[in-house]
């Protein structure tokens, strides 16, 4: 059962969506991954998400020049922003994503654990349980 809570997320390589499925099935979230930019740029463009996940873009593409309109577009209304990548640990990636108005970013690869945690941290969903979660995915 969803709460009115949406999560968007880009993953071309479809990496985290193993780890992004059961985790908002456990928050109780609405969850869309989208494999390229062109489909989150059309549905962007009639419904927002309260959290949009980006899981290996490239930090000069057009991912990113999506993400700085959006941000720009929406405001004070815009969806929070989580950056999950390796090259998280960059400073100059780090300090570009900040500039843009990303809230948090992870390196990855990351695992569920983590990653529902920092999901219900940005959205106010509580605490994350991480023992509920092992026994639903089967993560051990």
């Amino acid at each position: 059962m969803y709460n009115d809570t949406k999560i968007f997320a880009l993953d071309p390589a479809g990496a985290l969506q193993c780890l992004l499925v059961p985790a908002c099935d456990e928050l109780g979230v609405e969850l869309s991954v989208f494999a390229g930019v062109d489909a989150l740029e059309r549905r962007l463009s009639f419904d927002m998400p309260d959290l949009l996940l980006l899981g290996g873009v490239e930090v000069s593409g057009r991912e990113l020049e999506m993400l700085r309109v959006l941000l720009a577009e929406t405001g004070r209304a815009a969806p929070r922003v989580l950056f999950c990548s390796a090259l998280a640990f960059d400073f100059r990636v780090y300090q570009q994503l900040k500039l843009l108005g990303v809230d948090r970013m992870m390196p990855r690869p990351a695992n569920a654990n983590e990653l529902g945690a920092e999901i219900a941290g940005l959205l106010g969903l509580g605490q994350w349980d991480p023992t509920q979660f092992d026994a639903v995915a089967g993560v051990r």
